[in-house]
């Protein structure tokens, strides 16, 4: 069980306010150790460590982070990759994106059946794709990583270095199969 403490408002999730922090967590698992989230701070067996300016995860201590306990309900349709916690973790790739079904003019002016592509996140893969290649900064590839795994997951680029996921082992195969 995972509970982010923030300053700000960092995820589009529903949140806790108290006082002046926002407490987000995927599961509710932590209503079975106390009876609100900022609550378990003062828990001796969980630990709170700060991974971004502001923003704090309280986890349990000396357990590894469980994918699931980041995981957005429902998951949506995607590819499950191994990382390097050993766990697989569900990413949106380039077949997951959303389609609109239109209208269209073929090259003799007849109306066919068309089809469009209306996810933002497709354009930017098939960006990244094309520029693979030839090089991308670190920081494009986290960001991409980021997008692809945050409809199912509330996650950050920092979040995603502080867990330790990425190792210059899988995060070629990670960008080949989104």
């Amino acid at each position: 069980m995972i509970v982010f403490k923030c300053k700000d408002p960092i995820f589009d999730f529903e949140f806790t306010k108290h006082n002046t922090f926002y407490y987000y967590s995927a599961t509710n698992e932590w209503s079975t150790v106390t009876c609100c989230p900022h609550k378990l701070e003062e828990n001796p067996n969980f630990q709170v460590d700060e991974f971004d300016r502001n923003c704090w995860i309280v986890r349990p201590k000396n357990l590894p982070v469980k994918e699931r306990w980041l995981r957005r309900k429902p998951t949506l349709e995607g590819e499950w990759i191994t990382l390097a916690d050993g766990q697989k973790w569900c990413f949106k790739t380039i077949k997951n994106v959303r389609r609109k079904f239109v209208l269209t003019k073929d090259e003799s002016g007849d109306f066919v059946p068309g089809v469009e592509v209306f996810d933002p996140l497709f354009d930017e893969l098939v960006t990244m794709s094309k520029t693979f290649a030839n090089g991308v900064e670190f920081d494009d590839c986290l960001k991409l990583i980021v997008k692809c795994l945050s409809p199912n997951y509330l996650v950050t680029k920092n979040l995603l270095l502080y867990l330790g996921l990425l190792t210059s082992d899988n995060i070629k195969d990670v960008i080949e199969k989104i």
